[in-house]
């Protein structure tokens, strides 16, 4: 067939050559210019092709990046933790920084945090198989775990109950015996909120069996690390300082990131957990119709960003106090965690 050409009369790449350049981008880092030589194409168009199918993969968030509803897809969940001592975990999770080099400078005081340069922060929590069930949208490189935790929809829904507070399970008291607990909870680490539905290891315990608790906890919970550790491996663009004058445009690269790297985890034959591929599901039934007008994100919630004239924290609800406060319930759960995993351990229930 003829050759397609632009209004120069220069023949355009196909579109096969673009989408490798924006996986060139997305995996080795490369400048937009770079990537010419391999597609053709001049840098304009690279840019603005990337930043489109970005915008067009970070849409596509619900299908690939979801929690589990089904009763099938939550037992398969809780079933690879309990397996590790933790019955009734649903997900491990945490916030990872994305350097970003073309911060504006009114916005400096904002993002720029603990690490010295202006970030971008994410919140992202993961199943033990390595699969991404919830991303947060990016928020300052200032805000600490706490305040970001307030605005992740997945964690509000488990602490309110609106998510998993019915589902059951059991955990050993001693003598043979089990109890029946209900509400899901989350793997966190010690800089969350000690809600119920975040349970964290304890950083200073003389009592052994604590010790051993937060030692297994601490080492399960390394999924979620282990998640960050393989995204900046494989997609080198999130591992170095970005380039992009937009918010949003970071947004929508690293969603892009997180879900190619659930779509590599279900293609692969064996998840890190050893389950077969088929346990890592996507929800191809989702209709494209939902997708439009959820401002690219089901579970995205567009939060005010910090201005350049404004740089105190975002307004909470109730202006809720961010310093760190025992919920009803959380050393209650704790301890029956505890107990469960000596007794588990004691008659060979868990598996390392």
């Amino acid at each position: 067939h003829d050759q397609i050409t632009n209004v120069c009369g220069q023949p355009m790449p196909s579109l096969e050559l673009m989408i490798l350049g924006v996986l060139r981008v997305l995996g080795g880092g490369y400048s937009f210019n770079n990537i010419r030589e391999g597609n053709g194409a001049c840098e304009a168009s690279n840019r603005n092709f990337f930043h489109m199918f970005c915008r067009n993969m970070a849409k596509q968030y619900p299908k690939y990046v979801h929690p589990p509803t089904s009763p099938d897809e939550i037992f398969k969940t809780t079933e690879m933790y309990r397996k590790k001592g933790f019955p009734g975990c649903i997900a491990s999770c945490d916030c990872v920084h994305i350097p970003w080099d073309k911060c504006p400078a009114q916005d400096l005081p904002s993002y720029k945090g603990k690490e010295k340069y202006p970030t971008i922060a994410y919140q992202v929590c993961v199943d033990h198989s390595g699969k991404a069930l919830s991303i947060t949208s990016g928020f300052p490189g200032t805000f600490n775990d706490k305040t970001i935790a307030r605005y992740d929809s997945f964690l509000q829904s488990v602490h309110q109950g609106t998510r998993y507070a019915q589902e059951e399970f059991d955990l050993y008291v001693g003598g043979g015996r089990v109890q029946t607990h209900k509400g899901l909870w989350i793997m966190v680490d010690q800089g969350y909120h000690r809600w119920r539905v975040l349970q964290c290891p304890l950083p200073y315990t003389v009592d052994p069996d604590r010790r051993q608790w937060s030692r297994a906890l601490e080492s399960c919970r390394k999924d979620v690390e282990c998640f960050f550790g393989r995204l900046k491996s494989r997609f080198r663009c999130v591992k170095i300082p970005c380039n992009f004058w937009y918010k949003d445009e970071v947004d929508n690269m690293f969603i892009t990131c997180c879900i190619l790297q659930n779509i590599i985890l279900a293609h692969d034959a064996q998840t890190t957990d050893g389950a077969d591929a088929a346990d890592v599901q996507v929800d191809e039934n989702t209709e494209d119709e939902e997708y439009e007008g959820m401002d690219n994100r089901e579970s995205f919630p567009r939060q005010p960003i910090v201005s350049s004239s404004s740089h105190h924290r975002l307004p909470l609800e109730n202006d809720q106090d961010l310093t760190t406060s025992i919920q009803s319930g959380w050393m209650e759960l704790q301890s029956a965690l505890i107990l469960h995993y000596k007794e588990a351990l004691a008659i060979g229930a868990v598996e390392y």
